[in-house]
């Protein structure tokens, strides 16, 4: 490849070679990360010219890697159907009507969208989906973030070593390596991941010379990466380059350092400035999510276990690519992990040569080496995570306790490794009889390793193809790695052509390396049918009958087209959802995300709070309803108390149980009482033939007379309750017992649709978008008001109210829709508070409270996180155009009179 740069030799500049470095304590002789000479005219255009053929090669290797981007249908794979692809659809849907894209109504019923940030709603490349159809706006999107992780690889590895094939090498093996072909079905994780080597290029820049219009980039790039929106990926950013400058200034300490990593920090500060409408909202979500209290065991699972590492020998360990089929059950059985896509980490085989030879040759002479191979050393021991001592690092220190799958520090290893080798590359042809030597011997040590783990390791189950194509690769380096030390040392230039010839041909086979073992492997996220452009019968038959606000949901309790977030692509409302951060009381209450366990252990009437209209399972037998009624629904009666009562009992009987759900300590009955002094309500769970005491308040002594409502809450099971009676504070009190002899059971849920796709249940019970209760405990004492939604927007209802006067407890308006603390309303224009409703469903619901009247509700969501995200933005992007004008001036001929005079 050197070949198309040999006109420019002349211009290489080598400080940073261990050979020429002089290594000193004081200042003045302190390695540099990049040359400072000042190239004339005529240099400059020569070596842009030469950027330009390498860039040329670059993006001809990238588009190579990823071939199915040119190829008809579209990515498809896992989450790019449940989540990614939906979320950018509902996204370019809120663009399309101008409004800002805070909430999303259709999933969870009712969840914070930008605050999650999956979908990147501030992100400005994914304008795209506004402007063309998702799939040419997919397709263009991975290539030109491919394209961006390679071109920031190749800055940084140009800059540290001056050699554009080297450049060109490592920019292709990070662009093509194993973190992002399998992480090509994580969109908003791709596109943050490309942002890394960009940061490191431009950290290495102003770690060179801070130069403000340098600051200001680097802060751009960082906050671009936030946008991006996946967190994880930017604190795996900030490690590396934070870490990295931590280390390379440690080596040379003076005062020079604090005014380097200082401008560091102020570009890390006003890039978190730019990003804050995101990561504030973003903030603010986690403080009452399930992440907020993350047990050590989820942060771990995901650790790669250390048979995984085998993968940097061979990424087709378990088929795929030019192998062979790739088998999902062998992955399992060689690597003990079923999510390959978390765990695959291969930058090819003699890329991590060329990376082990360059930090073996010049760990203690090149302080960026150095610092790049403890950065690596530092994340494979992070992705092993619960395998290694520092899994007290994931789990408990700050910003490592956020984040979950410590495979993915993987990431950083693969950038580390392709910068690394690129160096190694320089090496080979800079001294080439040390770093011959070197690439052969390691060579042969990964070929013993390999053969041993054959033999003896986890590779036994490993197809015969995946092993061979591993050692030719691996003898290629060898034989090759010995030519160029042998002809460095027999001939008396070290530069000879044979060893020229020899490192170029290894090159060009580190390459094909890595762009075959991509190209081959790259496409199995894609698929000729997406699922998201076919709505199918089923999806087709919800849209229909499913029309109106997104107060009338669907429910899916299996696997299924509506499941996860794939109602997203057309707008069907659902309790479902998919997403890295959910409210607390959703996932402790509902959680309908993988599985319906959760769910069918709360009360049946969740359902009917939440507006389901439509119950979708795959199977009839995997209806959890009843088929048939076999009594009434509720009991109502209204009873006196007799004197010294302090609780009620009531005594059920074993009845007939419908539906799949096995019989056990589920949900049985609720029992409501009120009275004039408000109202108390409790569920009873348990087991058939048990009976269940209620205790009265001690202020309800002076009430005479209440009334009891008793409601069938259990799924399948028609519960016979046989008498109600009261006890006294001391259990030998007797008092008389009232016969119910009523066997309740919820109403049949009726077969509507069916077909391969799915079968349909639709509700029997009437629904409500909002009503009107007295009682905050149960949401089932709807009174006579009249409740009209006149205006809906995701981020605005308006409500009208009527609401009769009553002698009880002041009422309250119920929405069915999950509570979120954002919200905000008023009340004939005057604010009221938004507060969590259902006692018995975890305060899942959203309420405010009303008098009686006519009224005018609206709600508005709008985080005050968000106005002082864009408050501190607009004050960081004032404050980045003064440097910049600053900066324009301190440069500009008027400002060098001046400075003259």
């Amino acid at each position: 490849m050197d070949a198309f740069f040999t006109h420019i030799r002349h211009l290489r500049i080598d400080s940073l070679k261990p050979d020429r470095n002089i290594p000193n304590k004081t200042p003045q002789t302190r390695q540099t990360l990049q040359a400072p000479s000042t190239p004339t005219r005529s240099q400059t255009g020569d070596r842009t010219s030469t950027h330009l053929w390498a860039l040329a090669v670059l993006a001809l290797g990238v588009t190579l890697a990823y071939p199915a981007l040119w190829l008809p249908g579209g990515p498809a794979a896992n989450d790019l159907t449940n989540l990614n692809v939906p979320q950018r659809l509902l996204l370019a849907w809120f663009y399309q009507h101008h409004w800002w894209p805070l909430w999303n109504p259709f999933s969870f019923g009712g969840q914070p969208f930008l605050a999650a940030g999956q979908s990147g709603p501030l992100y400005l490349p994914n304008i795209l989906f506004l402007w063309l159809p998702v799939l040419p706006a997919l397709k263009i999107s991975y290539l030109g973030h491919s394209l961006l992780a390679a071109l920031g690889t190749y800055a940084a590895t140009y800059h540290l070593t001056h050699r554009h094939s080297a450049a060109v090498l490592a920019g292709w093996s990070f662009a093509a390596s194993g973190f992002f072909l399998g992480h090509q079905i994580h969109t908003q994780m791709f596109d943050a991941m490309c942002w890394l080597p960009v940061c490191f290029w431009l950290a290495l820049r102003v770690l060179d010379q801070p130069r403000l219009r340098r600051v200001l980039v680097l802060s751009l790039c960082l906050a671009m990466e936030i946008y991006a929106g996946h967190p994880q990926i930017t604190f795996f950013t900030g490690l590396t380059v934070g870490l990295f400058a931590l280390l390379y200034e440690a080596m040379h300490p003076s005062w020079s350092s604090l005014r380097r990593l200082g401008s560091l920090l102020g570009a890390a500060v006003l890039g978190l400035g730019l990003s804050a409408p995101q990561w504030l909202l973003t903030l603010n979500l986690v403080t009452y999510s399930d992440r907020s209290q993350a047990s050590p065991s989820f942060l771990l699972k995901g650790s790669l276990p250390p048979s995984g590492l085998l993968q940097w020998l061979t990424p087709f360990a378990s088929g795929g690519g030019y192998v062979g089929a790739f088998s999902r059950p062998l992955f399992n059985n060689i690597y003990h992990m079923r999510l390959f896509w978390e765990f695959t980490c291969y930058a090819g085989v003699i890329v991590l040569v060329f990376a082990i030879t360059a930090t073996l040759v010049q760990f203690f002479s090149n302080h960026a080496v150095r610092s790049l191979a403890i950065v690596g050393l530092l994340a494979v021991a992070l992705s092993l995570g619960a395998n290694t001592p520092l899994a007290t690092v994931l789990t408990q220190w700050p910003g490592f306790d956020l984040f979950r799958i410590p495979a993915r520090y993987g990431g950083i290893v693969d950038f580390c490794v392709a910068v690394l080798a690129g160096i190694g590359v320089d090496l080979l042809f800079r001294r080439p009889q040390l770093a011959g030597w070197v690439t052969a011997g390691v060579a042969a040590t990964l070929a013993a390793v390999l053969t041993a783990a054959r033999k003896h390791g986890p590779l036994q189950l490993s197809p015969q193809p995946a092993i061979t194509a591993a050692w030719v690769w691996l003898a290629s380096a060898l034989l090759l790695g010995l030519l160029v030390a042998l002809a460095g040392t027999f001939v008396r230039d070290p530069r000879a052509r044979l060893a020229q010839y020899a490192g170029r041909l290894l090159m060009v086979l580190a390459g094909l390396d890595v762009l075959s073992q991509a190209a081959t492997f790259s496409p199995w996220v894609y698929s000729a049918h997406p699922r998201y452009l076919h709505p199918g019968p089923l999806v087709t038959f919800v849209q229909k009958h499913l029309s109106g606000t997104p107060f009338n949901r669907i429910a899916a309790l299996y696997e299924g087209p509506l499941q996860l977030d794939r109602n997203l692509p057309w707008h069907i409302a659902s309790i479902n959802g998919y997403d890295s951060l959910v409210p607390t009381w959703y996932v402790t209450h509902v959680n309908l995300t993988w599985s319906p366990d959760v769910l069918l252990q709360q009360p049946v009437t969740l359902l009917n709070s939440l507006g389901v209209r439509y119950l979708i399972t795959h199977y009839p037998w995997e209806n959890p309803l009843p088929r048939q009624s076999q009594g009434q629904p509720a009991w109502q009666q209204t009873l006196t108390r007799p004197p010294g009562a302090t609780a009620l009992v009531i005594h059920t009987q074993a009845a007939l149980q419908q539906g799949n759900l096995q019989a056990g300590y589920l949900p049985l009955l609720r029992i409501t009482v009120q009275s004039n002094l408000g109202e108390i309500s409790q569920v009873f769970t348990g087991l058939l033939g048990d009976s269940f005491v209620l205790a009265l308040p001690g202020q309800w002594h002076l009430v005479s007379h209440f009334t009891v409502r008793l409601t069938n809450e259990s799924w399948n099971t028609a519960v016979q309750v046989s008498s109600l009676g009261f006890i006294g504070q001391h259990t030998l009190s007797k008092f008389a017992t009232v016969p119910v002899q009523q066997l309740l059971s919820n109403p049949p849920w009726k077969m509507v649709f069916s077909s391969p796709q799915g079968i349909i249940w639709e509700n029997p019970n009437k629904l409500y978008s909002a009503w009107v209760s007295s009682g905050s405990a149960s949401l089932g004492n709807r009174q006579p008001g009249i409740v009209h939604l006149a205006h809906w927007t995701p981020n605005n209802q308006v409500w009208q109210l009527t609401v009769p006067a009553t002698d009880g407890p002041h009422p309250k308006l119920i929405l069915s829709q999950t509570y979120d603390p954002n919200w905000h309303a008023t009340l004939d224009g005057k604010p009221v508070p938004v507060q969590a409703a259902g006692a018995s469903y975890g305060n899942l619901l959203t309420s405010i409270p009303v008098s009686s009247g006519r009224h005018t509700l609206i709600l508005t969501y709008w985080p005050r996180a968000f106005t002082l995200g864009w408050t501190i933005a607009a004050a960081s992007g004032t404050v980045s155009l003064c440097f910049l004008g600053w900066s324009m001036w301190q440069t500009s001929p008027k400002s060098r009179r001046v400075r003259k005079v």
